[in-house]
């Protein structure tokens, strides 16, 4: 398995969109091996945005609100608790990085506060 961790460097998003760099994303199984498809750094971002964000964003809520595995537990709740494990103890500036730094986060931001009064309304 390859992982292309930063191909941007120290470019913007839109100088990089200038030159047509293009990111992977979107795993796509092979047998063993993972193709990825390829999209512009400007897709990237704003799928990104949507993706990192709201994970981060939740796993945010769930450390503040401080909750805890007990004995009683379910398969959605667990899956939870992994992917808050998963960025639980990342440096505050990864949190920064993906919540504010991205040009689309601020909508994804935005719109998850805008429904936080209908938490309590069924899905």
């Amino acid at each position: 398995m390859i992982f292309i961790v930063s191909l941007l460097g120290n470019f913007t998003t839109s100088e990089a969109a200038s030159i047509n760099v293009r990111l992977p994303v979107n795993p796509i199984k092979n047998g063993g091996a993972r193709l990825y498809g390829l999209t512009t750094p400007d897709e990237h971002d704003r799928d990104v945005a949507r993706i990192q964000s709201l994970t981060h964003l939740v796993a945010n809520l769930f450390v503040k609100m401080n909750v805890q595995r007990t004995g009683m537990t379910t398969r959605s709740f667990e899956l939870m608790m992994s992917a808050v494990d998963m960025v639980r103890h990342d440096a505050p500036e990864v949190f920064q990085a993906i919540v504010t730094a991205n040009p689309y986060a601020a909508d994804v931001l935005k719109r998850f506060k805008s429904l936080v009064p209908a938490l309590d309304e069924p899905v």
